[in-house]
């Protein structure tokens, strides 16, 4: 019984070593996938209509993600506009297989065209050296019309 016991331990000491000394990999960007929708692309003025984004870590990894205030940006803009945008400032637990969702209500009071730019502009820190690799992955464009 001694030695199953002994046996056990140093088959688990062995286990625990080999995994702590896996080197970091950082990630594709094409293992994390954003998508997005718009409920009406064709609301009158002062109608409510729905923006939806969802990123998803398609990894069996979690990572601690740098990120600004939110880690999918939503930005509505007058065709042709620049966008504006902060910088990172928080971090968020991203969890193997998650998804991270947001959603935005809006009515827009001015008719014309829009476009629906949504992004996830992100950064992961190498815990063991704090090398960065920076993430900006982004959907197409969506436009809509307020009549």
């Amino acid at each position: 019984m001694n030695k199953l016991k002994l046996l056990l331990i140093g088959i688990l000491s062995i286990l625990a070593l080999v995994g702590c000394n896996q080197p970091f990999a950082f990630p594709a960007e094409s293992d994390f996938t954003l998508v997005s929708n718009v409920s009406n692309r064709s609301p009158n003025v002062g109608e409510e209509f729905e923006i939806n984004a969802v990123l998803q870590n398609s990894l069996d990894s979690n990572y601690k993600i740098a990120h600004g205030p939110d880690v999918i940006g939503i930005y509505v803009v007058e065709l042709n506009q620049p966008v504006i945008k902060t910088g990172p400032g928080r971090t968020t637990d991203l969890k193997a297989k998650e998804k991270i969702t947001k959603s935005h209500k809006l009515k827009l009071e001015k008719a014309g065209k829009y476009e629906i730019v949504v992004d996830a502009d992100f950064s992961i820190s190498n815990p063991k050296t704090n090398e960065q690799k920076t993430y900006l992955i982004k959907t197409e464009p969506i436009v809509i019309e307020v009549k």
